[in-house]
């Protein structure tokens, strides 16, 4: 599933020290053996909710924070302050392989 990226970017270059009305959160993730993940949640216009993680040396923007079951790409499940990042692949999106696990935000 796609949405435009540029919408996103232009939210977060626009954003205030007022988070919580613009509809955007930052958080950061550390995740076992150190790593951290930036992240970043917003609501669009349209309601629909993505987030945006800096990952392998890249921003990946995700809708619904992960893809369709039969689509391949990371996966980026919260609950609370916890996280975990999986890559989705095969032809049928059937293969799922844990990347990060253990992330815990902090602010």
């Amino acid at each position: 599933r796609t949405f435009d990226f540029a919408i996103i970017a232009l939210m977060l270059c626009t954003a205030t020290s007022s988070h919580a009305d613009s509809g955007i959160f930052h958080a950061t993730y550390t995740c076992e053996h150190g790593v951290t993940v930036p992240t970043v949640y917003a609501t669009l216009e349209t309601g629909e909710n993505v987030a945006i993680i800096g990952v392998e040396g890249q921003q990946v923007g995700l809708a619904k924070n992960a893809p369709a079951n039969d689509v391949s790409g990371y996966i980026w499940w919260t609950k609370g302050d916890e996280a975990s990042l999986y890559f989705r692949s095969g032809a049928d999106g059937s293969d799922e392989a844990t990347l990060l696990s253990d992330c815990i935000s902090f602010q």
